[in-house]
């Protein structure tokens, strides 16, 4: 396994020096969460400083996937949903009664969902499926001319419904917070921060929330600042979300970092320019590379304040 992981490395550098592209002007390296790819990334970061940037969607699904494997009691609702869809799903009479009792409820006739390990979102689509028909569902179970008597325990229990309810809540916003950065229309990077920022917010406990339901939103919540070490995220000065966020006119101000002196990104921006000024113009003096790249940053500012004003 090291071995094609090592050729991966070999394989990004080989492609370049064919194309004849410097690695010197590269500044990152963008690849899905594979772990030869990963590997990799991680290789380069380490021999040509380029920075590593994973799938995001992945990434966030694993956060959904360890919080909602936090809790023993989400971990058997979530079971018996699926055995409940499963039921469904293998039985013509018992979809023929349930399409008889959603016309009759005027609920929409849809099938049950069935999820998939590798996607957290397919849980959430099935509870969601699960809520819109357990009405229906709970009267098919109930008739004793469809349902056997040994499978009318399949009806999820009171408990365990009061359990997806608000899991169904959180999970609605973070199933678009997944599928967003999907979207080819969506690929711009300054994007993400505001997105993991908002899911932050919207995970804070409430003084309503069941401990199951705090327990997940917990775990998904330090799972994402774990992953993209939000914490930290003005130490890194090549942090690209961070600077790509900072540099973006649409993001109006990067609001999403109420928490974190703006001042002190600008700085960093500063320093990351003038940086690159030092290794471009080896022939300038520092006054005029920190001057340069004051200005620079000025310009961009003004751009960015401008820009607004002219959307609003």
């Amino acid at each position: 396994m090291i071995v094609i992981q090592v050729n991966t490395q070999d394989w990004v550098k080989d492609l370049l020096t064919e194309f004849g592209i410097r690695h010197g002007i590269i500044t990152s390296f963008v690849h899905d969460n594979g772990s030869n790819i990963d590997l990799a990334g991680r290789l380069l970061e380490e021999e040509l400083g380029w920075a590593t940037i994973g799938c995001a969607g992945h990434t966030l699904q694993l956060c959904v996937n360890s919080g909602l494997k936090i809790n023993r009691k989400v971990v058997q609702a979530i079971s018996a949903s699926r055995k409940l869809a499963t039921h469904f799903r293998k039985s013509e009479p018992a979809m023929r009664a349930l399409r008889i009792w959603e016309s009759d409820m005027k609920v929409p006739s849809h099938n049950l969902i069935h999820d998939v390990s590798m996607r957290w979102n397919s849980t959430y689509y099935m509870i969601d499926c699960l809520f819109e028909q357990r009405w229906p569902i709970t009267a098919v179970l109930s008739d004793s001319t469809v349902t056997k008597s040994s499978d009318k325990c399949l009806d999820l229990k009171s408990k365990q419904w009061d359990i997806l309810e608000p899991l169904q809540v959180i999970l609605g916003p973070l199933e678009v917070a997944t599928t967003y950065p999907s979207a080819e229309y969506n690929l711009l990077i300054s994007a993400l921060l505001p997105v993991l920022f908002g899911l932050i917010k919207l995970l804070e406990t409430l003084d309503s929330d069941t401990s199951t339901i705090r327990q997940a939103k917990v775990e998904i919540s330090s799972q994402i600042q774990r992953r993209w070490n939000l914490n930290n995220l003005l130490i890194a000065k090549d942090n690209f979300y961070l600077m790509s966020s900072f540099l973006d006119p649409t993001l109006n101000n990067c609001k999403f970092l109420n928490t974190h002196p703006k001042m002190e990104v600008t700085l960093l921006l500063i320093q990351l320019l003038t940086e690159i000024k030092e290794s471009n113009l080896p022939h300038s003096s520092s006054e005029e590379i920190g001057s340069s790249a004051s200005n620079t940053v000025f310009v961009i500012i003004s751009f960015r304040y401008s820009f607004r004003n002219v959307r609003k």
